[in-house]
């Protein structure tokens, strides 16, 4: 019996010596290249790096660039891998933890991610410029929708680009908070800039509420005032958005 304990104690260090040291191109073959992209690897499977690695969205790839991460043992075991993630594509920063559960679900925390504005026009047809800077403590996934966490949004150097025209906005944060699946709340308030916005948004299942004011001081572009005009209403100084609808 002590043999068979010695040889199943020296299989698993030889398992775990084997493991430890794999490299990291490995990591190409077990993630599915329809959602991940990964290439140029160094380092090992647990403490490694790929030179550029990009994502599927429902509005295209997405590149994270340079991008390093630590893959905790311990979790692995028990069926959650859990990384620390950094990331670097020109002024594009990504930094986290990511636990994945066996149920699918996704746990990320301590997010901090910067990016340019422009990149929103992949997933929507408008064309805004200045940076955006997310952070999150704790943000729970489930079926890539946020089921509960809290976070603050900050868009600096706002900047609207038309067909004819453009307007310089602000600067802009914006407060959310999830403490439910399909129930969240969000507060927007202006830092700086021309143009103020004030206001909220309240969701409920598949409904949503609006309610913001926007105001400013300067004439607004006529192009960007025309869009506006098709979801707000014109008050003295600027226009207020008040609606509910649904997802």
């Amino acid at each position: 019996m002590q043999r068979v304990l010695l040889g199943a104690g020296l299989a698993l260090l030889f398992l775990f010596v084997l493991v430890s040291t794999a490299p990291a191109r490995l990591l190409g073959y077990l993630v599915p290249d329809h959602q991940l992209r990964l290439s140029g690897f160094s380092g090992t499977l647990w403490e490694g790096m790929a030179s550029n690695v990009a994502v599927a969205t429902p509005g295209g790839w997405v590149q994270l660039g340079r991008t390093r991460w630590s893959l905790s043992q311990l979790y692995l075991l028990a069926l959650m891998p859990t990384l620390d993630i950094e990331s670097e594509w020109g002024q594009q920063r990504l930094q986290a933890n990511i636990r994945l559960y066996p149920s699918g679900d996704v746990l990320v925390r301590g997010l901090r991610t910067s990016f340019s504005a422009g990149l929103i026009k992949q997933f929507m047809p408008v064309n805004l410029r200045g940076t955006l800077t997310l952070e999150s403590p704790q943000l729970k996934i489930a079926s890539g929708v946020p089921t509960e966490g809290r976070g603050k949004l900050v868009w600096r150097q706002a900047f609207w680009r038309g067909v004819r025209g453009s307007q310089p906005l602000g600067d802009y944060e914006l407060n959310f908070q999830i403490p439910a699946p399909a129930i969240g709340s969000a507060q927007v308030k202006t830092l700086a800039g021309p143009i103020r916005i004030e206001g909220g948004l309240e969701v409920k299942g598949r409904e949503y509420s609006v309610d913001a004011s926007l105001t400013s001081d300067e004439v607004i572009d006529v192009e960007l005032s025309s869009a506006l005009e098709l979801m707000a209403a014109p008050v003295d100084g600027g226009y207020r958005l008040k609606f509910n609808s649904e997802f």
